[in-house]
């Protein structure tokens, strides 16, 4: 799902907007949204930048079910796309403080 629609977005589509399109289907979906959910970790573990930016911008959960999983992979992201560095920082220290 979360594929098509990346692939069938309007064009110039800010991040932002497919992200709340996609945390909305969390809670949508019987499976609370986990394969959305599996396919956002895919993607903030791929080359391509634009979906990375999408799966970043997701707010509704943590991604990886583990904090050493996400450290991982915001470590490769920040390494590769330093502007995004902020907010993998951001969802860093979210996560650990529960807010």
């Amino acid at each position: 799902m979360m594929e098509f629609l990346y692939a069938n977005r309007a064009p110039a589509l800010p991040p932002e907007a497919l992200a709340e399109v996609f945390d909305r289907l969390v809670w949508c979906l019987e499976d609370n949204g986990s394969v959305l959910l599996s396919v956002r970790e895919d993607w903030l573990r791929s080359d391509d930048r634009e979906r990375v930016e999408i799966a970043l911008t997701m707010d509704e959960a943590y991604p990886f079910h583990s904090e050493d999983d996400m450290l991982q992979a915001f470590e490769a992201i920040s390494a590769r796309w330093p502007d995004l560095r902020g907010r993998c920082e951001q969802l860093i220290e979210r996560r650990r403080t529960g807010r």
